[in-house]
């Protein structure tokens, strides 16, 4: 790793740890939810993650990558924390996406660290990466859903449906009905403008795309891509 490498690594474990230092005590002066200032304090773990990693597989992150991370774990950090998921539109989906290229460029080189050897090495390591982010974002809609139901949390967060196919609206059986147009409805008096409220389907099925998506991308990348230098150095 040369030495411009190290100084930049540094400079944003230093800049990150004092954001949420700095963040820690003005959630904390300004009575912010108690789940904002634990996250400022994990985050400020999360960010000794990529130095960990290197220890655990022997192995060295690009700067490339650690960049990614440190952005990637920011990103989660101000999206909870500082409303950012309310305040710009598509944080979430974002994210996600950002998420999928995080992961599947650390589910390509999986096979690699663990020692497999086979012929297509290049096609094993593209659909464990692939299977492999799939099945952590789906893990993780796992998690937002029981935070929903247990805790009643929004995590995965609502959207106005204006069009339903559905058999229940159909007109005999095995027929799919449909209710177009809606543009409000009505819940023990309370009416909702917009249309009909999903409670987090399409959050689901919107958020593994993106993260799916992302890790295509970077799967692509590192399958095209045929330098010395890779996106994940294994050696130094």
């Amino acid at each position: 790793m040369t030495k411009t490498n190290k100084t930049i690594r540094l400079a944003l474990f230093i800049t990150g740890e004092a954001v949420c230092l700095f963040s820690l005590i003005y959630l904390a002066v300004t009575g912010k939810q108690a789940s904002a200032i634990a996250l400022a304090v994990l985050t400020m773990f999360l960010l000794c993650v990529p130095r960990a990693v290197e220890k655990l597989f022997k192995i060295k992150l690009s700067l490339t990558l650690c960049i990614v991370l440190f952005i990637y774990i920011m990103s989660v950090f101000a999206g909870h924390s500082f409303n950012m998921y309310d305040l710009v539109p598509f944080w979430d989906k974002y994210l996600h996406a950002l998420g999928g290229i995080v992961i599947g460029a650390f589910g390509f080189y999986i096979p690699v660290i663990v020692g497999v050897r086979a012929e297509r090495m290049r096609l094993i390591c593209t659909v464990f990466a692939i299977c492999f982010s799939m099945a952590l974002s789906l893990a993780w809609e796992f998690i937002e859903f029981g935070s929903d139901m247990v805790f009643h949390t929004d995590m995965q967060r609502d959207a106005y449906v204006n069009k339903i196919y559905s058999y229940e609206f159909g007109d005999r059986l095995g027929v799919v009905g449909e209710m177009t147009d809606i543009d409000s409805v009505t819940i023990n008096g309370t009416t909702l403008e917009g249309g009909y409220l999903d409670i987090g389907l399409r959050d689901t099925i919107y958020d593994t795309a993106a993260a799916t998506i992302g890790t295509i991308v970077i799967v692509l990348f590192l399958i095209i891509y045929r330098g010395k230098k890779q996106l994940i150095c294994l050696t130094e």
